[in-house]
């Protein structure tokens, strides 16, 4: 596995991180867990913080849409989801460098049967940690091209 890997880590690292902080900045403010609701007569939906009346966003129903998806939306992309997803992208960070320390540590896979059969399975696991790495990395305009090594 080549330098791109390598460049995708870093960068899904990096971009992890600054989701993770600006998260956290708008649990502090605005509290972490968020949903949606239509005002009746208003004409306008809101994100409120969850079993509150604390406004996160107000949008005017002439802002855009008539539905009240649009607060639904807004309130989806909380604090707490936000921070549960930079989480399982972690996890996908940390399981493709375990597959790829796995697939060294079998060498060139010569020697005995069982040792060719371990790094060909280790390959097959990094290979598929290899795709998720890139898959989860796609959202944050990672751009990068497919690593052949």
């Amino acid at each position: 596995m080549g330098q791109l890997s390598d460049d995708i880590v870093k960068f899904l690292s990096a971009r992890l991180d600054e989701v993770e902080r600006i998260a956290r900045v708008a649990a502090d403010a605005r509290g972490a867990e968020w949903s949606g609701s239509a005002v009746r007569g208003g004409g306008s939906y809101r994100a409120r913080v969850a079993g509150s009346a604390h406004v996160v966003a107000d949008i005017p129903a002439h802002a855009g849409s008539d539905d009240p998806a649009v607060a639904t939306f807004i309130a989806w992309h909380d604090p707490a989801r936000a921070l549960a997803e930079v989480e399982a992208k972690r996890q996908i960070v940390r399981e493709y460098e375990d597959a790829r320390a796995e697939w060294e540590n079998w060498g060139n896979g010569e020697g005995t049967p069982t040792a060719r059969q371990k790094r060909a399975e280790a390959l097959g696991r990094l290979n598929a940690w290899s795709a998720a790495l890139r898959l989860a990395a796609l959202p944050y305009g990672a751009g990068m091209e497919r690593d052949e090594s």
